[in-house]
């Protein structure tokens, strides 16, 4: 059951660690993609001044603030494949109410902007990843809605694939899949120990997601004229469940607001 506020089931300290960092999709025929080991990727900086503030009436023991920062992994908007080589990091809360169960709080998304080459008559554009609600924790699981701003000459400044009202939903799991077709099941990998960071374990996992759809671009264009139909046509928007993907590999850590710097 879940309450207007709260969330009632209980989660552990490790459970809540699974933050998902998400964004995009793909269409990526090949699912043993996520299976596939990864490079030994760099271990990133854990800093938690993203930390959302706690409401009133919080336990702060009992409360976790969570990070978990993708430094590699793919994803594709449409038919625009990217490999991630720049760390995206997400930051949230879950505010313990002793009693009642938890809250989710939302801290912050951030990533390096990236290019793509969208073709002829619209050429590059710069890509950032935003936040645009629907934050739910559960355990190892995490669902996040995230939009995809794209900036460049031409698109001007509102030009968006997802929107707060209609956001890209993501619905991420170390565990496996079961999208429609045309994708076929693939897994993640649980998070597990693999050392410490001051006051918290640092873990290492990756999530997935092939069951989602995107959404036609909004906003685009300049002087009064639309540009949504051709990013639309550049990017292969909308593209239906079943056609796109999203592999997140990553670090993560939790930490009790007790402990917090």
């Amino acid at each position: 059951m879940i309450r207007s506020r709260f969330r009632t089931c209980r989660r552990s300290f490790a459970a809540a660690v699974a933050l998902g960092t998400a964004v995009g999709a793909a269409a990526l025929s090949a699912a043993p993609a996520a299976q596939a080991a990864r490079a030994d990727d760099p271990v990133p900086d854990f800093d938690w001044s993203d930390c959302p503030e706690l409401p009133p009436g919080a336990n702060v023991p009992g409360s976790i603030c969570l990070q978990t920062t993708a430094t590699s992994g793919s994803f594709t908007l449409g038919g625009v494949e990217h490999a991630i080589t720049k760390p995206i990091t997400v930051t949230a809360g879950s505010a313990s109410f002793l009693g009642e169960g938890f809250q989710d709080l939302f801290g912050a998304v951030r990533s390096e902007d990236f290019t793509v080459d969208l073709g002829p008559g619209i050429g590059t554009a710069s890509v950032s990843l935003q936040y645009a609600g629907g934050l739910v924790l559960r355990g190892f699981d995490t669902t996040i809605g995230l939009k995809v701003k794209l900036s460049g000459a031409g698109l001007g400044d509102q030009c968006t694939i997802g929107s707060d009202a209609a956001p890209i939903l993501l619905n991420l799991t170390t565990g496996t899949t079961a999208p429609p077709p045309p994708n076929q099941p693939i897994s993640g990998e649980p998070f597990t120990i693999i050392g410490s960071i001051p006051n918290a374990a640092l873990r290492k996992g990756t999530q997935v997601d092939n069951a989602f759809a995107l959404p036609g671009a909004t906003g685009c264009g300049t002087g009064g004229q639309s540009a949504d139909a051709a990013v639309n046509a550049a990017v292969g928007l909308p593209s239906a469940a079943g056609r796109n993907t999203v592999i997140f590999h990553e670090y993560g850590a939790a930490i009790s607001y007790s402990k917090l710097p």
